[in-house]
């Protein structure tokens, strides 16, 4: 019995044994670590766009003053 990564993100148990206490360990330290990646790298890409809209959002009010004076 032995656990084996199907495609990304996506885990199967082969065989008709239950895994043992050591396998489902290994499994969630894998998959709690990927998580972990995912969440730091959707923080980030959250950050770049909330700074690149704040940037557009200053541009515009600076563009609508000056229309206005």
């Amino acid at each position: 019995m032995y656990i084996c990564k199907v495609m990304e993100d996506h885990y199967r148990f082969l065989g008709d044994a239950e895994p043992t206490d050591e396998q489902l360990e290994m499994l969630m330290r894998e998959v709690a670590e990927e998580a972990i990646k995912r969440r730091e790298l959707a923080d980030i890409k959250f950050q770049q766009q909330l700074s690149y809209e704040l940037k557009l959002a200053k541009e515009n009010y600076k563009k609508l003053v000056a229309k206005t004076a």
